[in-house]
């Protein structure tokens, strides 16, 4: 309480003025908490399909963040490491090529593709 000189408060006075000021700073806490619970993810099983929203509801008394990476990492939504294999699969699944596939003599073709997606 650094304006307890102008106020002229008491020690008991000074004293009352901090418990009221934490328990109002914990009552915003908690409120917080209750109020920011629910997680929106966007999800689209088709690379050319609409996006959908999942949502789901968080618990915990963890920090916001925390709480939303605990449960999209449970949930599988949200991944941290990704096997070579597993990598491929959901690649093959997004149109990259115009072909069937990357081929050793792409060259110009590709490097247009390149230059078209850098711009």
């Amino acid at each position: 309480m650094d304006k307890v000189t102008p106020l002229d408060l008491t020690p008991h006075q000074v004293k009352q003025a901090e418990q009221q000021r934490d328990a109002a700073n914990d009552t915003v806490n908690a409120r917080l908490l209750e109020t920011y619970q629910w997680l929106l993810v966007p999800g689209q099983a088709d690379p050319k399909g609409a996006v959908t929203w999942q949502s789901h509801r968080l618990s915990g008394q963890d920090a916001l963040a925390v709480r939303a990476s605990k449960k999209m990492r449970n949930g599988e939504l949200l991944l941290t490491a990704l096997a070579g294999t597993l990598l491929r699969m959901e690649l093959d699944r997004v149109p990259l090529w115009r072909g069937p596939g990357p081929t050793a003599g792409m060259g110009p073709g590709l490097r247009r593709d390149g230059e078209m997606v850098l711009l």
